[in-house]
């Protein structure tokens, strides 16, 4: 009897190990399901949906670093900086030997202009992995930004001798080149990164800004064009080919990509204003005015708008408010000398005014 009482027990034992084994593997494999279904969100641009799928996993999972990484990449496309920051310190906090937290970490700082503290994080990532050349990419941008152009080429260079089959580091490169006024080897890296991604829209738009900076205006058109050709939702390659298109006295059409622009993104101060000086060309004065309102509407410091409503109440012969315009673009930028000159010729023409007013 005592023999039989004993299989029962073990069998009663092995279906309640079965039990328990079946439960941690249904919920592993919920907490994975949950996983790749926000991941396939965020693939789709639904990060708010991403969002939920990750917040279901860690009601269930709070110690699961992973979901805490991707719903801050989520928050982080958001903008959300300051929330994708917090999951990915919780992510860090669970597992501090991933190379990835510590550099979207740094992404999340680098956007907020936190530029110093992202290369802390950066430098962390490399700690775990010396040879990230996305860290490296990265630690390059973040230099640029803070316009130490010595130290930003060097981890550029660093990026492409780990990866020199990735597009990614010879665009920023390119740009780092740009900003230094070096157009011609700017080029080469932007020929260099389109190369090995045709899809690269990036590097024709910049390569199509670089041709701008050379007057090669037909040239920076074309680049233009494949930009938009490979991402036709984005208002700056609109912007970049109106501007290009002004420089060859296409104002209409030059005003048809700043409609565009607009359409895709209107609150950008800089394409109001660049639609403003088109309308200004045409002698289409009062809608370049509404245009130099909305600019500065968006950004009172924007000197450029200020400048050129000023210049349109100088042919409207509304000299006292051209003045008011040049003298806010001098309190913004002391040292402009077009400022300076246009402010004297404005004073005398509405002393002149006033003075055959008076006979």
């Amino acid at each position: 009897m005592s023999y039989n009482r004993n299989l029962k027990l073990n069998f009663f034992k092995c279906i309640s190990l079965s039990l328990t084994i079946i439960l941690i593997n249904s919920c592993s494999l919920s907490k994975e399901v949950l996983l790749k279904n926000g991941t396939a969100k965020y693939d789709q641009g639904k990060y708010r949906e991403a969002i939920n799928s990750y917040d279901k996993i860690l009601d269930s999972n709070p110690s699961y670093s992973e979901a805490y990484y991707n719903r801050g990449l989520a928050k982080a496309k958001l903008k959300k900086y300051n929330e994708a920051i917090q999951d990915y310190n919780k992510a860090i906090e669970l597992n501090s030997n991933n190379c990835k937290f510590y550099k979207d970490r740094g992404n999340a700082k680098y956007n907020q202009g936190k530029y110093y503290e992202a290369i802390k994080d950066y430098n962390k990532a490399l700690k775990i992995k010396p040879k990230y050349y996305v860290a490296y990419n990265n630690l390059g941008n973040a230099y640029m930004s803070l316009k130490k152009f010595h130290e930003a080429l060097k981890y550029l260079n660093k990026a492409i001798e780990i990866s020199p089959n990735d597009s990614l580091a010879y665009g920023n490169r390119g740009c780092l080149k740009k900003r230094s006024h070096k157009f011609h080897d700017a080029i080469i890296d932007f020929n260099k990164a389109i190369e090995l991604d045709p899809k690269d829209k990036r590097a024709y738009n910049n390569r199509g800004l670089t041709k701008l900076d050379l007057n090669e205006y037909h040239k920076a058109i074309k680049d233009f064009n494949k930009a938009i050709e490979l991402d036709p939702e984005n208002f700056d390659y609109y912007g970049n080919r109106g501007t290009a298109k002004s420089s060859l006295g296409l104002y209409e059409e030059a005003i048809k990509d700043f409609d565009m622009a607009i359409k895709l993104n209107d609150s950008n101060a800089r394409i109001f204003s660049n639609r403003g000086k088109m309308k200004s060309k045409l002698e289409q004065y009062h809608e370049a005015i509404i245009n130099f309102n909305k600019a500065i509407e968006l950004d009172n410091q924007h000197c450029d708008a200020y400048h050129s409503r000023g210049h349109v109440y100088m042919k409207m012969k509304e000299y006292q408010k051209a003045i008011k315009d040049f003298e806010i673009n001098l309190k913004l930028r002391p040292y402009d000398y077009c400022a300076k000159n246009n402010l004297k010729k404005a004073k005398h023409r509405l002393a002149e005014q006033n003075k055959s007013k008076s006979q």
